[in-house]
């Protein structure tokens, strides 16, 4: 398996169905910070689908503030077509709750419905 194809590999997890993330983060950081490649489509699905992990208290705030940091500073992840700036924009959000405000359900049901 190629380096790109182990780098997307990870980056796919991390969209799809996170569980351990500072295992994606270790595995992400051993290659090199700059990519040039394919890249995976972050999907609004996808968004959607972390929100309701939220929800059902699958996960807390904190792990999506850390989901979010990780998937704002990658150059392998774009965003769905049409929807760029809103999903930009929340993850931006999410990923600095310090400046933006806490992360809570009201917040996840706003996302959700500009979403939708």
């Amino acid at each position: 398996m190629s380096k790109d194809t182990k780098r997307l590999k990870i980056i796919r997890e991390l969209i799809e169905k996170p569980i351990d993330l500072e295992k994606i983060n270790i595995s992400l950081n051993s290659f090199d910070w700059d990519y040039e490649g394919e890249c995976i489509l972050l999907h609004r699905k996808n968004l959607m689908d972390i929100f309701d992990r939220y929800l059902s208290k699958e996960v807390d705030g904190n792990f999506l503030k850390n989901w979010a940091d990780i998937v704002e500073l990658r150059e392998e992840v774009e965003y769905e077509n049409w929807y760029e700036d809103l999903m930009g924009d929340i993850i931006s959000s999410l990923s600095a709750p310090e400046i933006n405000g806490d992360i809570s359900e009201r917040i996840v049901h706003k996302y959700l419905k500009l979403l939708d």
